[in-house]
């Protein structure tokens, strides 16, 4: 169990309307650590064949107690995951080619932020990081 800090406001902008007001909700979070956290990887590796599948996924946690623009509240990602695998091959025992794929499951990455005191989020941003492929081709001297 972790404890942040309080969302409090530059004094010079907190007035009587809510989207300026403290938000309580967001208090004693503490900024990018997730509740959970899963990494599952499996690996094959037999003769001049080496495989490897990962999965990472973590739940939502604030990216930061504070934003920068207006209403100035704290900004969330909800829960993500990401899959990527890779597959190998000895052509001899110094040459191997291979392929490696990053976020195969095209996650798009999301954020949100806290548009009241009583925790309700709105989108903020979505970024799509693409699926990405590389060809590698390993010498070793």
């Amino acid at each position: 169990d972790s404890e942040g800090v309080a969302n409090q406001l530059d004094p010079a902008l907190a007035s009587d309307d809510p989207p300026t007001a403290r938000f309580d909700v967001d208090a004693g979070i503490f900024p990018r650590v997730s509740t959970h956290n899963i990494n599952a990887v499996a690996l094959y590796e037999k003769g001049p064949v080496q495989a490897r599948v990962a999965y990472n996924w973590r739940s939502a946690f604030q990216l930061t107690p504070r934003d920068v623009i207006f209403p100035f509240a704290s900004i969330y990602q909800p829960a993500t995951g990401q899959l990527d695998a890779s597959l190998f091959f000895d052509i001899t025992d110094n040459i191997t080619i291979g392929v490696q794929g990053v976020n195969l499951t095209d996650d798009v990455t999301v954020t949100e932020q806290s548009i009241n005191a009583a925790g309700l989020r709105a989108p903020r941003n979505f970024f799509r990081n693409d699926r990405r492929y590389t060809a590698v081709l390993r010498a070793n001297f």
